[in-house]
């Protein structure tokens, strides 16, 4: 039975930010003396030229509302404030995306890394559509930036079971976990590359995918690895006043020693061979950074344009955690110089360390 990826609806945020004026903004939230040495950590617009960003007070944009960020506050907000403001948002994220749908889904799977709350928005959205007797809610949480796949992974034991049509949404808060009092050069990093992003889609069978006559993606297989003596080199961990994440330099290391032979087994799972055909693979590549993507690049030895939706995403709107993929899958279907039955070969990596991946293979 065939399963496939459609039906992508982006929320479009109001508070898009220029990546200078956030990093301009946030040097003088924490306080910097040392302006240089933020800049130099600091990802530069050359790679990130703008963010979403979803908390109040950041950058100085017209919010309603208390904010949760002030310049003036030389206190960290509590974890209590910034949970209470992100499930203000995550609800409005929901409503927004389901606003005049009228098909409830035979399950809805949310996904997300840097709120959650029990009854969760998606359960009080299922109670306000009255699709609490047809609509099981399941909670993907706290897994990282990989947490798409295994949300697809989970969508399609769903629709191998017999559902037609399952939801997937992403809801990622990453300017709620802003540490005011960590000035080291990790945290500068995180705090100028992630983004906050919102996105859903469902996963389907194949008697709704083509009674739908919709552009999407088959998927072909699945494959994820823990890379073993890891556990250390990336992680994120409930802190006293919010999500804290380390990422030690020896991430990329891991990575370059690795990806080839990950993307090779891929490859064999589909009967493709690596070295005659990745040239007319498309690559959906995870941006945990400017330099992953450019590792990817150098490592595989692809062309530029086999990664460009990645850098574009990566770009316009940072890294938004689990929801960058799919905001990367959607760019690659509504890209009219792609050909129908394509492979996309797309790889994520977070905690774990975790690598995950999957071959789509677009169908228009």
């Amino acid at each position: 039975m065939k399963k496939y990826i459609q039906d992508f609806n982006v929320y479009h945020s109001k508070n898009q930010m220029p990546q200078d004026q956030g990093t301009d903004w946030l040097a003088n939230y924490q306080g910097f003396e040392d302006k240089e040495f933020f800049k130099k950590y600091a990802v530069k617009s050359d790679y990130i030229h703008s963010r979403d960003v979803y908390a109040k007070g950041i950058g100085a944009l017209s919010f309603e509302g208390d904010a949760l960020y002030n310049l003036e506050d030389k206190i960290n907000p509590s974890i209590n404030n910034r949970a209470k403001q992100a499930q203000v948002k995550i609800e409005e994220i929901f409503e927004s995306l389901y606003e005049g749908e009228t098909e409830s889904p035979n399950h809805l799977n949310h996904v997300s890394c840097t709120h959650y709350e029990s009854p969760s928005a998606a359960q009080k959205m299922v109670v306000t559509k009255e699709w609490f007797r047809t609509t099981p809610v399941t909670h993907l949480y706290h897994m990282g930036c990989y947490a798409a796949l295994p949300a697809v992974r989970v969508s399609k034991a769903y629709v191998a079971d017999g559902a037609n049509k399952v939801d997937v949404v992403h809801t990622e808060l990453c300017s709620f976990h802003l540490d005011r009092d960590n000035h080291t050069a990790e945290q500068i990093i995180m705090n100028t590359l992630f983004a906050d992003g919102a996105i859903k889609y469902s996963v389907t069978s194949e008697d709704y995918f083509h009674s739908n006559k919709q552009n999407g993606f088959e998927v072909l297989t699945q494959k994820e690895v823990v890379v073993a003596g890891s556990e250390d080199e990336m992680t994120w961990k409930l802190g006293a006043t919010g999500f804290m994440m380390t990422l030690t330099r020896k991430v990329p290391i891991m990575l370059a020693k690795r990806i080839e032979a990950y993307m090779r087994e891929m490859f064999i799972d589909v009967n493709l061979d690596f070295d005659k055909d990745k040239d007319k693979v498309v690559f959906a590549v995870h941006p945990g950074g400017p330099k992953i993507i450019e590792l990817v690049e150098k490592v595989l030895k692809l062309r530029p344009d086999q990664v460009q939706h990645s850098k574009k995403i990566l770009s316009s709107r940072g890294n938004m955690s689990s929801a960058t993929l799919p905001h990367i899958w959607n760019e690659i279907l509504h890209d009219t110089d792609i050909a129908s039955n394509t492979y996309i070969a797309t790889v994520a990596f977070g905690p774990g360390l975790t690598i995950t991946g999957a071959m789509l293979k677009l169908c228009k």
